[in-house]
């Protein structure tokens, strides 16, 4: 299972034959995982990091000087083809970038700028479509972060930065083991190989023992993941305990200073938080979330369903304040999902109010978004506010929902088949033909009728 987790976000990578399709989910502070939207593309995906991309192109002032480019959460995707997209974690739009050098794996993404090697090379991208080949020493592992680069090579590692296209050492640290995997959070390093690592934190430089066929984590504290067990040390390299799994963990990570860690079990993922005083980890314990037989938009079994003027009532209060609470509209909304109730309420919302409403839609609301698109759609595109960036909602959301009307269809086939199967059919029913006259093909008439 492919996936990637920024703050309380993960982002779910599941191949469709060469048309592949990510499923985002929430992670809420007690560690309950819930899906929170998908988006289809048209090309196989080769790697995939989150990052931070411009929400929209740069714009001028009326007085012409250059707006800053606004930059949101971000799924950043290498696809088949080359081509870079990202996918918005607020709205789910879809930008694509096409960059001239083909690149095979990405390093590192800060801001608009992406790390990647291409023929073995490190090759600093712009989402403006520029490269420039950076020139760094040979080398196993290679991490950019925080405009830093880190180099496990086959004897140690080295820590700098990029200087006029090369990389310019600022220290070395010789291991004796070769570094096939480099570690960073904040000023925490960890440089490994199969069975041993170097853990590198300020002035200090430890060696640590982790035994083989097992994996290095730095979320806060330091984490060595076997097969059922997560050793806990400090980040100077002080044991502190260790936590029984039932299960490999695949991540620990940290959400406003509290610990989870996640793992999959075939298609399943789960996620569960721990403290300082959890001594086991149980697979039945997680949160999970389990795919669907179909990819059809749901609703879930724990969402309270409204009738059609307390939606009505509360959407125009919530889309009236200043500040929208995004998440609040959209549990709203998810409330009611019937075609004729929902067409009825946004085809009195004020223009304004539908502006809005568009801005925090994505793919989880079928039922809004199509009527959305149908009754305001011309509006909406022609609209002076965010026009680019709502043009772009537009097509992403569009495009996903044309998936969306071909699972519908074969739903709808699938359920006239049944119906057919159902139906008795009495095969020993004969039709009689009153009229004497009757002409066969040949043009003559049964003269046995006439007899």
């Amino acid at each position: 299972m492919n996936y990637s987790i920024y703050n309380n976000l993960i982002a779910k990578l599941v191949p469709r034959s060469g048309k592949d399709e990510f499923q985002f989910y929430q992670v809420d502070a007690s560690g309950n995982l819930s899906p929170d939207g998908s988006v289809f593309l048209d090309e196989s995906v080769i790697d995939f990091a989150w990052g931070r991309a411009p929400s929209s192109t740069k714009k001028r002032e009326l007085n012409g000087t250059a707006k800053p480019h606004i930059t949101n959460d971000s799924v950043i995707a290498l696809l088949s083809s080359g081509d870079i997209v990202s996918i918005s974690s607020h709205s789910r739009t879809v930008v694509r970038y096409e960059v001239k050098i083909k690149l095979t794996h990405f390093i590192g993404i800060e801001e608009n700028t992406i790390w990647g090697l291409s023929k073995g090379n490190l090759y600093k991208v712009g989402l403006d479509g520029k490269s420039t080949k950076v020139q760094v020493p040979e080398f196993k592992s290679i991490v950019v972060k925080s405009g830093s680069v880190y180099i496990g090579t086959s004897s140690g590692l080295l820590i700098g930065k990029i200087n006029k296209n090369a990389f310019d050492k600022e220290k070395e640290i010789k291991t004796g083991f070769e570094v096939s995997s480099v570690e960073v959070q904040d000023s925490v390093v960890i440089g490994s190989s199969l069975s041993k690592a170097v853990l590198v934190h300020a002035k200090l430089s430890k060696e640590l023992i982790i035994g083989e066929g097992v994996k290095i984590q730095v979320a806060g504290n330091i984490y060595i993941i076997n097969d059922d067990s997560l050793k806990v040390l400090t980040p100077t390299g002080d044991y502190i305990k260790t936590i029984n799994t039932s299960h490999q963990v695949d991540y620990v990570f940290e959400i406003d200073g509290t610990n989870y860690v996640s793992w999959h079990d075939g298609v399943d993922m789960h996620v569960q938080k721990f403290t300082e005083d959890t001594d086991s980890i149980s697979f039945q314990n997680g949160s999970s979330v389990k795919p669907k037989n179909s990819t059809m938009i749901h609703v879930e079994e724990n969402v309270k369903l409204l009738d059609a003027k307390t939606v009505e009532s509360q959407l125009h209060d919530k889309l009236s304040k200043n500040k929208l609470n995004e998440g609040e509209i959209t549990q709203l909304c998810t409330s009611l999902h019937n075609d004729d109730d929902v067409k009825q309420i946004v085809s009195t919302l004020p223009h304004e109010y539908v502006e809005r409403l568009f801005s925090v839609m994505n793919t989880n609301l079928p039922v809004w978004l199509k009527w959305i698109l149908l009754i305001h759609g011309n509006s909406i595109a022609k609209s002076a506010t965010s026009v680019k960036d709502l043009q772009q909602n537009l097509r992403s959301n569009v495009e996903t929902m044309s998936h969306l009307y071909a699972i519908k269809g074969k739903l709808q086939l699938l359920q006239l088949q049944s119906q057919i199967r159902d139906t008795s059919i009495d095969n020993d029913i004969t039709t009689t033909i009153e009229d004497e006259t009757m002409i066969y093909a040949n043009g003559e008439v049964d003269e046995l009728n006439r007899l």
